[in-house]
């Protein structure tokens, strides 16, 4: 039984630094996105129902979907962000952005994940319909878009054409590979007997 422990241990040790050891990741192209997360899910903006678990929570007050597109603006000095939320969470988050064509480049959008503080990079203002992604290594559930740093300043009126995101796997798919992680332990376990 003790050794059943320490394989256990042993496996959750392996999993738990391999998950730490993730750095973040920014992905520029669809095509590297879709290959670290082959199925994401995709708000395409047709409709103004969001994907279920997502929400936003925009300071802009003129923020709106229209015509396929989420269409914002952030200014610091206004104090209009914008906010994504899966309530599940994410694993990875991205999209085509247009930062150009709502009235000409403004200022980058700077992107923070707000559970942990921990700001990811900027959108180059750039990005005409272009997709900018990324992932981290462990799973969050608010992404803060804000003004950033290109030139300091200045708002940024753009436009999400597209929203896509890989989210946290049910518990049912928890429970799937916790049960696979059971029958490993016990064939392990037989074969350590013999």
């Amino acid at each position: 039984m003790k050794k059943i422990g320490t394989l256990f241990l042993m496996v959750g040790l392996v999993l738990s630094l391999a998950i730490s050891a993730q750095a973040t990741t920014i992905y520029t192209s669809y095509g590297s996105f879709l290959a670290a997360f082959p199925s994401p899910s995709v708000e395409n903006f047709e409709d103004t129902t969001l994907l279920p678990g997502l929400s936003v929570v925009d300071t802009y007050p003129l923020a709106v979907i229209e015509n396929g597109v989420y269409k914002s603006r952030v200014d610091d000095g206004s104090g209009w962000t914008t906010t994504w939320t899966h309530s599940g969470g994410f694993l990875a988050f991205g999209g085509w952005f247009d930062l150009a064509n709502p009235g000409g480049p403004g200022t980058n959008l700077k992107i923070t994940v707000v559970d942990t503080g921990e700001v990811i990079g900027e959108i180059p203002n750039s990005y005409v319909g272009e997709f900018w992604g990324f992932s981290t290594g462990y799973s969050f559930n608010n992404v803060l878009i804000s003004e950033g740093t290109n030139p300091a300043g200045w708002a940024e009126t753009y436009w999400n054409v597209d929203l896509a995101y890989a989210a946290v796997p049910e518990p049912a798919t928890m429970l799937l590979l916790g049960s696979g992680l059971i029958g490993l332990a016990g064939y392990a376990r037989r074969r350590f007997k013999k």
